[in-house]
């Protein structure tokens, strides 16, 4: 199911809708463009629950006030969001300035952890706001205007199994028979995107550059753990060594299938068959490293 879909309606005319985690199950860096932006191939797949945004009517005229609240509020504005800057690029696009709404984002997934939570909380917003305003565009011109906000935020508008190449903007929908259920762990550092990839890029000059471009999705479909990796893997680690225990941990763990981080990092993911499987593995973590931020969800299949 599309997460438009998905679009709750609720009392006095306000609509919600969940914001799911990302999780990239391989990321390969194939080259740069000359605009400098880093080219990648990844299958990005996304949780069943994550942050919640909801939209209802506000009677200052031409105004947007976001509220945030949630246990993953600390440190975020209100007022320097990509909720905010999703709102001002559909006013923008449509030439409506007066278009006004209450936004209420409730924070649960870790910041600036690799799992595409303000990507996915910008989506939703453009998909609610979308509905909300009566604009009836199109998810073609939706995915414009999230390109424009975020590289992820495209392929966040759909939150199903995406084959994903260029900056973002080359969204292939696949089939995967991957395990259902994840457990997502994180040692609680915040990582930079950009000096990730500052480390990666001064790499290449010793280490075995660029990934080979993949020729097609199903040319690595029935055996992933075997042809894909993470190209930020290394470089995240090096800013974040406790990278290494959280795929130490996670492998441990009994029913454990493909172990790997998502995106810049710092959080890492195993995949299980079970439900009961990836809830023990959750529990045994948390149990055990309890300043770790250790999350338990159902994938998007």
């Amino acid at each position: 199911m599309y997460l438009q879909n998905q679009i709750q309606c609720t009392d006095k005319g306000a609509l919600s809708l969940t914001a799911p985690a990302k999780v990239n199950i391989f990321l390969h860096i194939v080259g740069q463009g000359g605009d400098g932006y880093h080219l990648l191939q990844s299958l990005f797949v996304f949780t069943k629950s994550g942050d919640k945004i909801t939209i209802s009517p506000n009677q200052y005229k031409s105004d947007v006030r976001l509220l945030v609240s949630g246990n993953q509020a600390n440190g975020l504005s209100n007022t320097d969001n990509l909720v905010l800057d999703a709102a001002s690029a559909l006013k923008h696009y449509v030439k409506q300035p007066d278009l006004s709404a209450n936004l209420k984002l409730e924070k649960n997934l870790l910041v600036a952890s690799g799992i595409g939570g303000g990507s996915s909380d910008a989506a939703s917003t453009l998909l609610l706001l979308n509905r909300f305003w009566n604009l009836q565009l199109s998810m073609q011109e939706l995915e414009i205007l999230a390109l424009g906000i975020g590289a992820d935020v495209p392929a966040c508008l759909y939150a199903r199994p995406l084959f994903v190449e260029g900056v973002g903007e080359k969204l292939t929908h696949v089939d995967i028979g991957l395990p259902p259920y994840i457990v997502l762990v994180n040692p609680c550092i915040g990582v930079s995107t950009a000096k990730v990839f500052q480390i990666y890029q001064k790499s290449l000059g010793d280490e075995q550059g660029y990934e080979t471009p993949l020729a097609s999705f199903d040319t690595i479909k029935s055996d992933m753990s075997t042809y894909t990796t993470n190209s930020l893997f290394s470089p995240a680690q090096k800013l974040v060594p406790l990278i290494g225990e959280c795929i130490d941990v996670l492998q441990a763990c009994k029913g454990v299938g493909l172990v790997r981080m998502s995106g810049s990092g710092a959080t890492c993911f195993g995949l299980f068959d079970t439900d009961n499987e990836a809830r023990a593995a959750a529990a045994n973590i948390a149990a055990k490293r309890t300043d770790w931020w250790v999350w338990t969800d159902q994938l998007r299949l």
